[in-house]
């Protein structure tokens, strides 16, 4: 996954810590506080900038990679 720093939007190791965080607890029960959270910023924030840097919401990314994950669990 390619990361892109967006005007506005996340600083580029905050969003590779959330992305981290994401990608460490795929099979957990996960809710955007957590998220928020592990990268010190209110809820309300972070979904905004989250969306802003990666063009799709953290809910919408969790669900990406959780798809993602399950094909590749498919396939081996």
């Amino acid at each position: 996954h390619t990361l892109q720093e967006h005007e506005d939007g996340l600083p580029k190791y905050k969003l590779k810590q959330a992305i981290a965080y994401i990608n460490e607890h795929l099979s957990e029960d996960i809710s955007l506080a957590d998220v928020a959270d592990q990268v010190g910023i209110s809820q309300y924030y972070f979904c905004r900038l989250f969306k802003q840097s990666t063009g799709m919401s953290p809910r919408a990314y969790l669900i990406q990679q959780r798809v993602e994950k399950a094909k590749q669990l498919l396939k081996h």
